[in-house]
């Protein structure tokens, strides 16, 4: 799985659970915190979503602000840290 499609299921995963009238506001690098979008209880359950969605454990270390600032940073994360990264065309 790539970034891009990664990208796609949190989007998805973060409209479901906002109230939004206007999908089109979020884009890959809306700044979710400045925005409004993430909270604490947000974070925690796009937290569980990403390991279970992506079979992917979130190390502690990792929750920074950097890593959950836009849907782009949040993805290139979690797409490095797939082992089928390498093989689908991605760095080795």
């Amino acid at each position: 799985m790539n970034a891009a499609e990664v990208a796609s299921k949190l989007r998805r995963f973060i409209l479901e659970r906002s109230n939004f009238d206007d999908p089109d506001f979020l884009k890959d690098d809306t700044d979710l915190l400045s925005a409004g979008v993430l909270d604490s209880l947000v974070i925690v359950n796009m937290v569980a979503f990403c390991e279970d969605t992506f079979d992917c454990p979130l190390d502690i270390d990792d929750m920074t602000e950097e890593h959950f600032s836009s849907i782009n940073n949040l993805a290139a994360y979690i797409a490095a840290k797939l082992p089928s990264q390498t093989q689908e065309g991605g760095p080795a």
